[in-house]
């Protein structure tokens, strides 16, 4: 009896080790082999190398075409403005060393500007384009909020001339005007942060869409626009 429980706590401690020796020990040497390999430390390189932009010139400076675009996430420290006096150039205004470092992360239609290394501001760096111009009929706006504590430069959007889509969504609805002439407007409406108000123009079909867990039977209230012209509203239920 003795024999056997020996072998098998035996058995059971070369499992043990056998995947310590595989696992743990494999992936400190991954670590410790990529800490030189030169796309990591260019990526170290970068996080170190900190712009300060709060005593930087500030200047205007011009992006060539974007490409396709559906969808807008603005981060902190942004403003996004629909300008509808540009074509398909992009402009920017902010710190010239800041935006010596900006991007415009537009895979898969995604226009989200953002800089490749740390970057202090004291205000919001303004970005100029036309969301008309870069050939979708479709989209998609939101706002990432940060939490309060991390920065007081919480992104933005507005807009110099109405939004004419077919069908215009909105995640977020930041907190003044919002011109619009869409076919269809979709509101992910959240009590707490978003404010309809704000959506002004005409639309021929408005819909709030409340996600509302499966367990809660609250009936949400019948939001409207005011300062938007809808042929129709249409308050969706989404449960989860």
């Amino acid at each position: 009896m003795k024999l056997a429980i020996t072998l098998f706590c035996a058995g059971l401690l070369s499992f043990v080790l056998t995947d310590y020796l595989i696992l743990v020990r494999s992936a400190h040497q991954l670590v410790a082999n990529h800490t030189d390999d030169p796309g990591v430390q260019a990526y170290v390189a970068k996080l170190n190398d900190f712009q300060d932009g709060t005593t930087a010139p500030s200047e205007d400076r011009r992006f060539n075409n974007c490409g396709f675009i559906d969808k807008v996430k603005v981060k902190p420290g942004f403003r996004v403005i629909h300008d509808l006096t540009l074509g398909r150039e992009v402009i920017a205004r902010g710190p010239k060393n800041a935006l010596a470092h900006l991007s415009f992360n537009n895979k898969q239609g995604r226009f989200s500007p953002d800089f490749d290394r740390p970057v202090k501001l004291k205000e919001l760096v303004e970005v100029r384009i036309n969301l008309e111009a870069h050939g979708s009929k479709i989209l998609n706006v939101s706002l990432d909020q940060a939490l309060p504590e991390r920065t007081l430069l919480q992104p933005d959007f507005t807009t110099e001339g109405p939004l004419s889509f077919r069908i215009l969504k909105f995640w977020d609805i930041p907190q003044h005007p919002i011109q619009i002439e869409s076919e269809n407007v979709v509101v992910d409406y959240d009590p707490s942060e978003d404010h309809p108000e704000y959506l002004q123009g005409s639309a021929n079909k408005l819909e709030f869409i409340y996600y509302i867990s499966r367990n809660n039977d609250t009936i949400p209230p019948q939001i409207t626009a005011p300062n938007l012209q809808v042929g129709e509203t249409i308050h969706t239920i989404a449960r989860y």
